[in-house]
């Protein structure tokens, strides 16, 4: 949306006991006066509402915005979000994602199903009655499909969203949320997609994450466009193989799965202001960082897993990418982790 209707800013702060003035000073914070809060027809800023969200959160520690019987302390996400960087397709992604909320919660409950060529993800509240506008519902739904289009660089299309709940008075919001057909009144909420997007590989790394989680929920919030360019499809062919064979695809392999010659391959990259070792230099950056921080191995190791010949090759490569050695660049990271100043997660995006 490029403006939230005000009905979004009220039922965001619906589940709030908030005392006399923190309703106001709620809205201030993210740059919201009290006057444009109560005009039924008005709209806000999209920065505006993602930072009321934010500190909705930080003033009741709570993910559910106050609308199940039991908080969710921040940080669930986080950790939903941290796991997803350690599985290779959307379809592992959505089975932990319900895995971890039913171990987790008792106030709602996720469910995952493939049936021919639809997969349909379900939640239900165990007390709809705490969310009497729906906000809660609409705001998971609207964030696990975004989320799941933010790990895959595409934009996964709905085919039908079904509400246990009759056609709200502000459903004519619904064409912005739910891109498709919405039913009402059935015997569960759910949104389905095609079940072919399951096998989507996940294209985000470790620095994208953790760079999103820092702004939550803005980058979630968002459906990104399709990138159907040659530079994004090799980075996805170079990503699977490193995944799967531990090794990086030559540019002859590449093109091979590509369909298209190599010498067809350098011009459509040339064309984008690319090439073919610019692309695989930044993913093998990428996973030397991560190794760096994550494993205690030898740089010798980590230089032959990357495919250097040799660990001076890699070390000269590194410093380029990063202007400090792997060797320093390890020894910085171990300080900030004993001062407790990384935000590094427990999961690789790589292996």
């Amino acid at each position: 949306m490029s403006r939230i209707p005000n009905h979004f800013v009220r039922a965001s702060l619906s589940g709030i006991d908030a005392k006399e003035g923190e309703i106001e000073s709620l809205l201030a914070s993210a740059g919201i006066t009290l006057s444009s809060y109560y005009q039924p027809q008005g709209w806000i800023k999209p920065e505006q509402y993602i930072a009321l969200v934010q500190s909705i959160w930080d003033h009741s520690n709570d993910e559910f915005f106050g609308l199940t019987n039991q908080r969710c302390k921040p940080g669930l996400f986080a950790i939903m979000a941290r796991m997803s960087n350690h599985y290779s397709s959307l379809r592992t992604v959505f089975e932990e994602w319900v895995n971890l909320y039913n171990v987790t919660r008792e106030d709602l409950s996720l469910d995952f199903a493939v049936t021919g060529d639809k997969a349909t993800i379900s939640f239900n509240l165990a007390n709809p009655e705490k969310d009497p506008m729906h906000f809660l519902t609409e705001f998971t739904l609207v964030t696990m499909h975004r989320f799941a289009s933010w790990l895959t660089g595409r934009h996964i299309q709905l085919q039908q969203v079904s509400l246990a709940y009759p056609k709200p008075a502000h459903f004519r919001f619904y064409k912005d949320l739910f891109p498709c057909t919405v039913l009402f009144d059935q015997p569960s909420t759910n949104f389905t997609i095609d079940a072919s997007d399951l096998s989507l590989p996940l294209i985000r790394n470790q620095r994208e994450l953790s760079q999103a989680l820092k702004s939550a929920p803005a980058a979630f919030l968002e459906l990104p466009d399709d990138d159907h360019s040659y530079s994004n499809r090799t980075r996805v062919i170079l990503l699977n193989f490193y995944r799967q064979e531990q090794r990086f695809p030559n540019l002859d392999e590449a093109a091979d799965h590509l369909a298209v010659s190599q010498r067809t391959l350098r011009r459509k990259l040339k064309l984008e202001g690319n090439n073919y070792q610019e692309i695989k230099d930044r993913i093998r950056q990428d996973i030397a960082i991560d190794k760096l921080k994550r494993e205690n191995i030898s740089l010798e190791d980590i230089a032959l897993q990357l495919g250097f010949s040799e660990q001076h090759a890699f070390a000269r490569a590194f410093k380029r990418w990063t202007q400090l050695s792997p060797a320093k660049y390890r020894d910085q990271t171990l300080a900030m982790h004993i001062n407790g100043t990384s935000d590094q997660a427990s999961y690789s995006v790589f292996y």
